[in-house]
């Protein structure tokens, strides 16, 4: 909607609201000419600013998060052991869940793609984060919160692994199907762990024009309350 139509927008909502009901609210509001200018500056101003301001994209989680059938075991270095996925919005993973079967420290990776592109290598990973994982049992999930996000893209994958000798819940295969166990930061596996990504949308910034919206919606109501102030002085 451009400004024009705003305007033609704000003097409709005036006139319908002079045709509802008979109270004396409209009345007043048809009879004297300043209320009218302020019920018409604050519909323009209500319509630029519900067109001007952007809407806001719901977060999304994905993954698995049932029971396990059992837990994935690494008993060879470099004991990494992931899991890949895809987005489905385009934003920042600010979280993720897994299913720690034993308690120990470990390094966190994150890597563009199904896997780190070198079995054995963590060379290539985007995010690095030291983490402390508690064994939660067999229907436990841990939630580890991320130092700083992980942007990603609609459609595109990928991975998170763990660099040490600990083992995760696993989930029946093909519980999650936009993805899989990575073992040793890049050999996949056909199945997949127990584990949510949460994943935030972008926080909407106006552009120049809704900006420019929002000053005009602005500028409509400052304009009428001068006007009604002016003429209040002069009576």
């Amino acid at each position: 909607m451009n400004l024009g139509e705003s305007l033609v927008a704000a003097t409709s909502i005036f006139a319908r609201s002079e045709r509802v009901g008979r109270g004396s609210l409209s009345r007043r509001a048809s009879c004297n000419p300043h209320i009218r200018l302020c019920w018409i500056a604050a519909a323009a101003f209500a319509s630029c600013l519900s067109q001007a301001i952007p809407g806001h994209a719901v977060a999304q989680t994905i993954g698995y998060v049932g029971p396990s059938t059992q837990d994935t075991v690494t008993t060879s270095p470099p004991f990494s052991v992931g899991q890949s996925f895809t987005a489905t919005i385009t934003g920042e993973v600010t979280q993720i869940q897994v299913r720690p079967r034993a308690a120990g420290t470990d390094t966190l990776y994150f890597f563009n793609g199904a896997g780190s592109g070198a079995s054995g290598s963590s060379a290539t990973a985007i995010r690095t984060q030291s983490v402390a994982l508690t064994d939660v049992g067999a229907n436990g999930l841990q939630t580890i919160v991320l130092n700083q996000p992980v942007p990603v893209v609609a459609g595109s994958q990928y991975t998170f692994a763990f660099n040490g000798a600990i083992s995760f819940g696993a989930a029946p295969n093909n519980s999650y199907a936009d993805g899989n166990i990575v073992f040793n930061f890049n050999t996949p596996v056909a199945a997949d762990l127990v584990f949510s990504v949460l994943q935030q949308p972008p926080t909407p910034i106006p552009t120049l024009s809704e900006w420019a919206m929002i000053l005009f919606g602005v500028m409509l109501a400052a304009m009428a309350a001068g006007h009604v102030q002016r003429k209040r002085q002069e009576v």
